[in-house]
Protein backbone atom coordinates (compact mmCIF):
# COMPACT_ATOMS: atom_id res chain seq x y z
CA UNK A 1 0.00 0.00 0.00
CA UNK A 2 1.56 3.17 -0.69
CA UNK A 3 0.10 6.26 1.29
CA UNK A 4 0.08 9.65 0.66
CA UNK A 5 -1.26 12.83 3.05
CA UNK A 6 -5.64 11.53 3.05
CA UNK A 7 -4.96 8.97 -0.21
CA UNK A 8 -4.41 5.37 -0.04
CA UNK A 9 -3.37 3.66 -2.88
CA UNK A 10 -3.64 -0.64 -2.79
CA UNK A 11 -4.25 -3.50 -4.65
CA UNK A 12 -5.31 -5.70 -6.54
CA UNK A 13 -8.54 -6.64 -5.18
CA UNK A 14 -12.25 -7.87 -6.88
CA UNK A 15 -14.44 -4.96 -6.57
CA UNK A 16 -17.70 -6.90 -6.10
CA UNK A 17 -16.21 -9.06 -3.30
CA UNK A 18 -15.13 -6.13 -1.37
CA UNK A 19 -18.89 -4.54 -1.92
CA UNK A 20 -20.30 -7.98 -0.59
CA UNK A 21 -18.08 -8.43 2.26
CA UNK A 22 -16.49 -11.62 0.94
CA UNK A 23 -13.41 -11.09 2.97
CA UNK A 24 -11.81 -14.51 1.98
CA UNK A 25 -10.93 -13.79 -1.47
CA UNK A 26 -7.34 -12.80 -2.11
CA UNK A 27 -5.58 -10.74 -2.34
CA UNK A 28 -6.37 -7.40 -0.36
CA UNK A 29 -10.18 -7.73 -0.19
CA UNK A 30 -9.81 -8.03 4.14
CA UNK A 31 -7.74 -4.84 4.22
CA UNK A 32 -9.54 -2.88 1.52
CA UNK A 33 -12.90 -3.93 2.97
CA UNK A 34 -11.68 -2.73 6.23
CA UNK A 35 -10.68 0.41 4.84
CA UNK A 36 -13.65 1.93 2.97
CA UNK A 37 -15.97 0.53 5.81
CA UNK A 38 -13.64 1.79 8.90
CA UNK A 39 -15.85 4.31 11.78
CA UNK A 40 -13.92 6.89 13.45
CA UNK A 41 -13.49 6.09 17.71
CA UNK A 42 -14.01 8.59 19.49
CA UNK A 43 -13.71 7.09 23.02
CA UNK A 44 -17.05 5.14 22.17
CA UNK A 45 -17.95 4.54 18.31
CA UNK A 46 -19.19 7.33 16.38
CA UNK A 47 -21.59 6.39 13.63
CA UNK A 48 -20.05 8.81 11.18
CA UNK A 49 -17.64 7.58 9.27
CA UNK A 50 -14.53 9.34 7.83
CA UNK A 51 -12.68 6.76 5.47
CA UNK A 52 -13.81 5.68 2.59
CA UNK A 53 -16.22 8.54 1.49
CA UNK A 54 -14.23 8.87 -1.84
CA UNK A 55 -13.17 6.17 -3.31
CA UNK A 56 -11.44 7.20 -6.59
CA UNK A 57 -9.91 5.67 -9.96
CA UNK A 58 -7.77 6.97 -13.06
CA UNK A 59 -9.83 7.99 -15.12
CA UNK A 60 -9.14 6.30 -19.69
CA UNK A 61 -7.88 8.26 -22.00
CA UNK A 62 -7.45 11.62 -19.79
CA UNK A 63 -4.55 13.07 -17.92
CA UNK A 64 -4.61 16.31 -16.37
CA UNK A 65 -1.06 18.34 -15.73
CA UNK A 66 -2.67 21.23 -13.79
CA UNK A 67 -5.97 19.79 -12.24
CA UNK A 68 -6.80 16.75 -10.22
CA UNK A 69 -9.73 15.88 -11.91
CA UNK A 70 -8.97 12.88 -13.87
CA UNK A 71 -10.68 10.37 -12.13
CA UNK A 72 -13.67 8.60 -12.02
CA UNK A 73 -15.59 8.02 -8.75
CA UNK A 74 -16.03 4.56 -7.71
CA UNK A 75 -17.30 4.73 -4.16
CA UNK A 76 -20.71 3.07 -4.68
CA UNK A 77 -19.17 0.09 -6.66
CA UNK A 78 -16.78 -0.97 -3.17
CA UNK A 79 -19.47 0.01 -1.26
CA UNK A 80 -23.17 0.10 -0.41
CA UNK A 81 -24.67 3.39 0.55
CA UNK A 82 -23.43 4.17 4.18
CA UNK A 83 -26.44 3.23 6.93
CA UNK A 84 -28.18 0.93 4.18
CA UNK A 85 -29.52 -2.66 5.31
CA UNK A 86 -27.34 -4.02 2.58
CA UNK A 87 -24.33 -1.84 4.01
CA UNK A 88 -25.17 -3.49 7.05
CA UNK A 89 -25.52 -7.04 6.36
CA UNK A 90 -22.52 -6.97 4.12
CA UNK A 91 -20.42 -6.07 7.61
CA UNK A 92 -22.12 -8.54 9.32
CA UNK A 93 -21.03 -11.23 6.67
CA UNK A 94 -17.52 -10.41 6.97
CA UNK A 95 -17.82 -10.03 10.79
CA UNK A 96 -18.96 -13.31 10.53
CA UNK A 97 -16.56 -14.62 8.66
CA UNK A 98 -13.25 -14.01 10.34
CA UNK A 99 -15.20 -15.03 13.52
CA UNK A 100 -14.48 -13.99 17.14
CA UNK A 101 -15.55 -10.66 16.82
CA UNK A 102 -19.76 -10.93 17.00
CA UNK A 103 -19.60 -9.22 20.36
CA UNK A 104 -17.78 -6.49 19.49
CA UNK A 105 -20.80 -5.50 16.37
CA UNK A 106 -24.22 -4.55 17.80
CA UNK A 107 -25.71 -1.77 15.29
CA UNK A 108 -28.92 -0.32 17.26
CA UNK A 109 -32.03 0.63 14.92
CA UNK A 110 -34.00 3.67 15.08
CA UNK A 111 -35.90 2.41 18.52
CA UNK A 112 -32.54 3.09 20.16
CA UNK A 113 -32.03 6.60 18.56
CA UNK A 114 -35.09 8.25 20.03
CA UNK A 115 -33.19 11.63 21.65
CA UNK A 116 -31.96 14.14 18.73
CA UNK A 117 -29.18 15.62 19.80
CA UNK A 118 -26.86 18.59 18.10
CA UNK A 119 -24.49 20.79 18.74
CA UNK A 120 -24.99 24.59 18.32
CA UNK A 121 -22.48 25.84 15.94
CA UNK A 122 -19.89 28.88 17.19
CA UNK A 123 -17.93 29.54 13.71
CA UNK A 124 -16.98 32.62 15.20
CA UNK A 125 -16.34 34.60 18.58
CA UNK A 126 -14.43 37.68 19.42
CA UNK A 127 -11.55 37.39 21.76
CA UNK A 128 -11.84 38.88 25.37
CA UNK A 129 -15.71 38.15 25.56
CA UNK A 130 -17.18 35.16 26.78
CA UNK A 131 -18.17 32.43 24.61
CA UNK A 132 -20.73 29.63 24.70
CA UNK A 133 -20.27 25.53 24.31
CA UNK A 134 -24.13 24.48 23.96
CA UNK A 135 -26.09 21.68 23.24
CA UNK A 136 -29.32 20.95 22.20
CA UNK A 137 -31.29 17.76 23.09
CA UNK A 138 -35.31 16.41 22.15
CA UNK A 139 -36.62 13.50 23.50
CA UNK A 140 -38.59 12.19 20.83
CA UNK A 141 -39.64 8.95 23.14
CA UNK A 142 -42.98 8.89 25.27
CA UNK A 143 -40.70 7.72 27.72
CA UNK A 144 -38.36 9.76 30.20
CA UNK A 145 -34.72 9.17 29.53
CA UNK A 146 -31.49 9.73 31.92
CA UNK A 147 -28.86 11.82 29.96
CA UNK A 148 -25.26 11.32 30.89
CA UNK A 149 -23.31 14.39 29.24
CA UNK A 150 -19.60 15.72 29.27
CA UNK A 151 -18.79 18.95 27.52
CA UNK A 152 -15.51 20.58 27.45
CA UNK A 153 -13.57 23.31 25.50
CA UNK A 154 -10.02 23.15 24.38
CA UNK A 155 -7.79 25.30 22.68
CA UNK A 156 -5.76 23.74 19.68
CA UNK A 157 -3.11 23.95 17.44
CA UNK A 158 -4.02 24.99 13.24
CA UNK A 159 -3.22 21.12 13.18
CA UNK A 160 -6.20 20.09 14.77
CA UNK A 161 -3.91 18.58 17.92
CA UNK A 162 -5.24 19.71 21.18
CA UNK A 163 -3.11 22.28 23.16
CA UNK A 164 -4.95 22.70 26.56
CA UNK A 165 -7.85 22.04 28.10
CA UNK A 166 -9.73 24.95 29.15
CA UNK A 167 -13.06 23.67 31.22
CA UNK A 168 -14.54 20.65 31.32
CA UNK A 169 -18.32 19.97 32.62
CA UNK A 170 -20.02 16.72 33.10
CA UNK A 171 -23.37 16.31 34.33
CA UNK A 172 -26.53 13.50 34.78
CA UNK A 173 -29.91 14.59 34.38
CA UNK A 174 -33.73 13.18 32.85
CA UNK A 175 -35.28 14.38 29.86
CA UNK A 176 -38.50 13.92 30.17
CA UNK A 177 -40.95 12.49 27.64
CA UNK A 178 -41.13 14.78 24.39
CA UNK A 179 -38.89 17.56 26.32
CA UNK A 180 -36.67 19.91 24.66
CA UNK A 181 -33.63 21.05 26.31
CA UNK A 182 -30.09 23.62 25.88
CA UNK A 183 -27.52 22.68 27.51
CA UNK A 184 -24.60 25.69 27.78
CA UNK A 185 -21.39 26.18 29.57
CA UNK A 186 -20.12 29.45 29.50
CA UNK A 187 -16.29 29.79 29.53
CA UNK A 188 -15.26 33.14 30.86
CA UNK A 189 -11.95 35.33 29.03
CA UNK A 190 -9.84 34.52 32.20
CA UNK A 191 -10.54 30.69 31.74
CA UNK A 192 -9.16 30.43 28.43
CA UNK A 193 -6.98 33.40 27.96
CA UNK A 194 -4.02 31.64 29.70
CA UNK A 195 -4.20 28.90 27.43
CA UNK A 196 -4.62 30.60 23.73
CA UNK A 197 -2.37 29.58 21.57
CA UNK A 198 -1.35 30.48 17.86
CA UNK A 199 -4.38 31.79 15.75
CA UNK A 200 -6.64 31.58 18.54
CA UNK A 201 -8.23 28.29 17.46
CA UNK A 202 -10.59 26.32 19.94
CA UNK A 203 -12.40 23.15 19.83
CA UNK A 204 -15.73 22.31 21.84
CA UNK A 205 -16.54 18.63 22.46
CA UNK A 206 -19.45 16.74 23.57
CA UNK A 207 -20.07 12.82 25.00
CA UNK A 208 -23.39 12.49 25.07
CA UNK A 209 -24.99 8.25 26.71
CA UNK A 210 -28.30 7.83 26.96
CA UNK A 211 -28.99 5.05 29.59
CA UNK A 212 -31.79 3.26 28.70
CA UNK A 213 -31.56 2.58 25.25
CA UNK A 214 -27.15 3.06 25.65
CA UNK A 215 -27.80 5.72 22.56
CA UNK A 216 -24.18 6.75 22.62
CA UNK A 217 -23.47 10.49 20.97
CA UNK A 218 -20.04 12.76 20.18
CA UNK A 219 -19.65 16.14 18.38
CA UNK A 220 -17.06 18.26 17.71
CA UNK A 221 -17.33 21.95 17.03
CA UNK A 222 -13.64 23.66 16.11
CA UNK A 223 -13.89 27.79 15.92
CA UNK A 224 -12.23 30.43 16.06
CA UNK A 225 -11.94 34.05 18.26
CA UNK A 226 -11.19 36.95 16.13
CA UNK A 227 -8.32 39.51 17.32
CA UNK A 228 -8.89 42.98 16.89
CA UNK A 229 -6.32 44.35 14.20
CA UNK A 230 -4.23 47.39 14.09
CA UNK A 231 -5.33 50.62 12.27
CA UNK A 232 -2.31 51.63 10.04
CA UNK A 233 -2.31 55.06 8.10
CA UNK A 234 -0.30 57.02 7.12
CA UNK A 235 0.39 61.20 6.77
CA UNK A 236 -0.11 62.50 4.20
CA UNK A 237 -1.79 59.49 2.36
CA UNK A 238 0.67 59.86 -0.61
CA UNK A 239 4.17 60.15 1.08
CA UNK A 240 7.09 62.11 -0.90
CA UNK A 241 9.96 60.06 -1.60
CA UNK A 242 12.96 62.05 1.18
CA UNK A 243 10.80 63.95 2.59
CA UNK A 244 9.38 62.97 5.87
CA UNK A 245 6.07 61.71 6.62
CA UNK A 246 4.20 59.99 9.53
CA UNK A 247 2.96 56.28 10.48
CA UNK A 248 0.36 56.05 12.90
CA UNK A 249 -0.92 52.71 14.20
CA UNK A 250 -3.99 52.64 16.24
CA UNK A 251 -5.38 49.60 18.67
CA UNK A 252 -8.34 49.39 20.97
CA UNK A 253 -7.83 47.08 24.24
CA UNK A 254 -11.19 45.13 23.75
CA UNK A 255 -10.58 43.66 26.91
CA UNK A 256 -13.48 45.03 29.27
CA UNK A 257 -11.72 44.33 32.73
CA UNK A 258 -8.00 43.67 32.28
CA UNK A 259 -5.18 46.42 31.42
CA UNK A 260 -2.62 45.34 28.41
CA UNK A 261 0.72 45.06 30.03
CA UNK A 262 4.41 44.64 28.75
CA UNK A 263 3.43 46.58 25.51
CA UNK A 264 5.70 46.27 22.09
CA UNK A 265 4.61 47.64 18.93
CA UNK A 266 6.52 46.19 15.90
CA UNK A 267 6.90 48.57 12.33
CA UNK A 268 8.30 47.97 9.25
CA UNK A 269 8.26 49.05 5.75
CA UNK A 270 10.32 48.51 2.19
CA UNK A 271 11.52 51.70 1.31
CA UNK A 272 9.84 53.55 4.03
CA UNK A 273 11.63 51.83 7.56
CA UNK A 274 13.49 49.26 8.65
CA UNK A 275 12.20 47.22 11.15
CA UNK A 276 11.64 48.69 14.33
CA UNK A 277 10.02 47.87 17.75
CA UNK A 278 8.78 50.35 20.57
CA UNK A 279 7.99 49.90 24.02
CA UNK A 280 4.53 51.26 25.29
CA UNK A 281 3.04 51.84 28.77
CA UNK A 282 -0.22 50.06 30.01
CA UNK A 283 -2.93 50.07 28.12
CA UNK A 284 -5.97 50.32 29.91
CA UNK A 285 -10.08 48.52 29.51
CA UNK A 286 -10.97 50.18 26.37
CA UNK A 287 -7.92 52.63 25.75
CA UNK A 288 -7.40 53.60 22.61
CA UNK A 289 -3.31 53.97 21.67
CA UNK A 290 -1.31 54.86 18.89
CA UNK A 291 2.24 55.23 18.00
CA UNK A 292 3.39 57.40 15.81
CA UNK A 293 6.41 57.17 13.92
CA UNK A 294 8.25 59.86 11.50
CA UNK A 295 10.13 58.31 8.79
CA UNK A 296 12.34 59.46 5.86
CA UNK A 297 11.14 57.28 2.27
CA UNK A 298 14.28 56.70 0.38
CA UNK A 299 12.45 55.14 -2.83
CA UNK A 300 9.03 56.11 -4.73
CA UNK A 301 6.67 53.22 -5.59
CA UNK A 302 4.36 50.62 -3.87
CA UNK A 303 4.94 49.56 -0.25
CA UNK A 304 3.11 47.80 2.70
CA UNK A 305 3.40 49.06 6.02
CA UNK A 306 3.22 46.20 8.59
CA UNK A 307 2.49 46.64 11.71
CA UNK A 308 2.55 43.68 14.76
CA UNK A 309 1.67 44.25 18.31
CA UNK A 310 2.31 42.15 21.67
CA UNK A 311 1.67 42.22 25.31
CA UNK A 312 0.98 39.68 27.97
CA UNK A 313 -2.69 39.40 27.56
CA UNK A 314 -3.04 39.98 23.80
CA UNK A 315 -0.35 39.02 21.43
CA UNK A 316 0.34 38.65 17.61
CA UNK A 317 -2.74 40.98 16.63
CA UNK A 318 -1.03 42.39 12.99
CA UNK A 319 -2.37 45.23 10.85
CA UNK A 320 -1.20 46.56 7.08
CA UNK A 321 -1.46 49.51 5.00
CA UNK A 322 -0.39 49.91 1.13
CA UNK A 323 0.82 52.92 0.26
CA UNK A 324 2.11 54.43 -2.73
CA UNK A 325 5.23 56.47 -2.63
CA UNK A 326 5.54 59.53 -4.99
Amino acid sequence: MHELPATYRCGPAPVEAVRRGQVGLSYDVTFVFAEVNADLFVYVPDPKSVVGQLIITKSLGYLSETNDDDYDTRTEAYKYREGSMSERLSVMGAVRSVGGNALHHRYPGPAHQDVFLQMIDLDQGVYGEPYKASLFLHNQSSKERTIRVVMSTSSVFYTGRKAHLVKKGVGEFALKAFERETLSMEVLPEDYMPKTVEYCMFSNRFLVTVAETEQTWTGEDDFLLAKPSLKVSARPELPRAHRSCHILVRLTNPLSDSALTECEFSIEAPGMVESLKKRFKDISPGETAEVSLTVTPWRSGSTTIVAAFNSLELFNLTGSKKVTVV
